[in-house]
């Protein structure tokens, strides 16, 4: 293995057991020299790859959206075999986005978490996603469900529809992180489940 082949692997450890501890510890209780404890590394070779603590929650955060994205298209596979018309797979999409809250609390805290440090370390907009495009570009669970909607006559093609598109995840995301927190510890996962459907519901009623 030549030494190039070495330092990827090493950095690709070494952002891996990153986020497992920002997910399992916070970002605030993890220090750099954990992160280098747990990939068998030195502190002094962790900066080697990675300048600041900011550069390291960066990269974290960055695989960890990557592989968001792999998860929400092996979620649009199944719902695509569905069989149903284009405006259940619309709720059908967005109550998977939903349901991952059950498996991902821990992951809605640690993106709250590196948006805030982030932010304090002047380096949010090198996270920031490009300007949403619109449902009619295909790119996304949710916007192909829309287009076959269309197509099979169970959606009305409306500027309601490019708004509902928009403002869908931002909202159902929103929703998530809040009830990631402390306010909602009191309701029991059926309750939690229950409110998440209805929001879902909801949000497909507006088209």
């Amino acid at each position: 293995m030549s030494l190039q082949e070495v330092r990827e692997q090493n950095k690709k450890k070494v952002i891996e057991n990153a986020l497992r501890l920002f997910l399992n510890n916070g970002i605030e209780n993890t220090k750099v020299v954990d992160v280098a404890v747990a990939s068998g590394l030195t502190e002094r070779s962790v900066f080697r790859y990675f300048d600041t603590k900011a550069d390291l929650v960066l990269a974290a955060a960055m695989h960890f959206f990557n592989h968001e994205v792999d998860v929400l298209h092996s979620f649009w596979n199944e719902i695509d075999k569905s069989g149903e018309n284009g405006h259940e797979k619309v709720y059908q999409v967005l109550l998977a986005y939903a349901m991952l809250f059950f498996d991902e609390k821990k992951s809605l805290i640690f993106v709250q978490e590196a948006e805030i440090y982030l932010y304090r370390s002047n380096m949010l907009d090198t996270i920031r996603p490009s300007p949403i495009k619109s449902y009619k570009s295909k790119d996304g669970p949710l916007s192909i469900a829309i287009c076959e909607g269309i197509e099979d006559g169970s959606i009305i093609e409306s500027r309601n529809l490019e708004l509902f598109y928009f403002n869908a995840f931002d909202s159902l995301l929103g929703l998530l992180q809040k009830m990631a927190t402390t306010a909602y510890e009191d309701l029991s996962e059926e309750e939690q489940k229950e409110r998440l459907v209805h929001f879902c519901k909801m949000l497909v009623q507006s088209i």
